[in-house]
C-alpha cells in the first residue's frame, strides 16, 4: 500500500497497533503525509479549494483509489475499516484503519510487505510482538529494493545527493503498539509510554540509506 510514496520519497509515516487482551485481534491504523514539492508526475492535480482541501474520494489526493486499498488490505490478517484523504498547502494525508482479525497472520499481509512478525503468547501472563523491516528486501514502502533504489536515485539526480539526504533528514517513520488496559509493556529497543505503549521513530534518511534491518520488540504481561 505505501507503494503510493516510493515515487516521491519524502513522507512522514505513523502507524499503530492496539492489540486486544488475547494478543491476537486489534487495531492498525496508519497516516501517511507526502510532501506536495516532492510528487511525481502521476498524482493528481488538487482541485483549487483553497489552502486546505478535503476531498470525498481518495483518488482525487492520492494515484489510487478506496477499491485498490481494499483489495491490498484485505486478507486473512486484515480487513479495511475507513480510509480517507486530505490536503493542505504542504501535505497530503491518507489516513486507514484496519481491524487485525489474526496477528499470527501479518506476515502474509500484502499491505505490510517487507516486513516479519513473530507472536508468541504465554498461557494467562501475556504476550510478545517482534517485528523486522528488511530494507535490502522489500522495504517499508512496501516496494522492493530495485524500486525504492530507482526512486532515490531519481531524487539525487533532481536535488542532489547530499541536498536530498538532508531533505530525507527531515522526515520520519514512526511505529508504536499498544495493549488494552490491564497490561503493562516492557521493550529493550523502543520508548515506553505510560507503561503500556512502545514507540519506535527512525529518520527517513536513515530507514532508506541503511543496509541493516530494522528490528522492534515488545512484549506485555498483566499489571502487578
Amino acid at each position: 500500500m505505501l507503494l503510493l510514496a516510493v515515487c516521491c520519497g519524502c513522507v512522514e509515516y505513523d502507524e499503530r497497533i492496539e492489540l486486544d487482551a488475547n494478543g491476537k485481534t486489534g487495531t492498525l491504523k496508519m497516516h501517511l503525509a507526502v510532501d506536495e514539492k516532492f510528487l511525481g508526475g502521476n498524482w493528481p492535480k488538487l482541485p483549487a479549494k483553497g489552502p486546505a482541501v478535503k476531498a470525498p474520494k481518495i483518488k482525487d489526493i492520492f494515484p489510487t483509489t478506496l477499491k485498490e486499498l481494499r483489495e491490498q488490505v484485505d486478507s486473512a490478517a486484515l480487513e479495511l475499516v475507513d480510509a480517507r484523504a486530505s490536503a493542505d498547502s504542504r501535505m497530503r494525508h491518507l489516513y486507514v484503519v484496519c481491524r487485525i482479525k489474526d496477528a499470527d497472520k501479518l506476515n502474509a499481509s500484502s499491505a505490510l510487505a517487507g516486513r516479519k512478525f513473530v507472536v508468541s503468547r504465554r498461557a494467562g501472563r501475556g504476550w510478545s510482538l517482534q517485528q523486522e523491516m528488511n530494507i535490502t528486501g522489500q522495504s517499508i514502502l512496501g516496494a522492493t529494493h530495485e524500486e525504492t533504489d530507482k526512486a532515490l536515485k531519481d531524487l539525487e539526480r533532481a536535488y542532489g545527493r547530499e541536498n536530498i539526504r538532508k531533505i530525507l533528514g527531515k522526515y520520519s517513520l514512526t511505529l508504536s503498539v499498544t495493549a488494552p488496559d490491564g497490561f503493562e509493556a516492557t521493550s529493550r529497543d523502543g520508548k515506553i509510554h505510560r507503561k503500556k505503549t512502545v514507540i519506535w521513530k527512525k529518520s527517513l534518511v536513515d530507514l532508506l540509506y541503511s543496509q541493516e534491518s530494522w528490528k522492534m520488540g515488545v512484549s506485555f504481561a498483566k499489571a502487578q
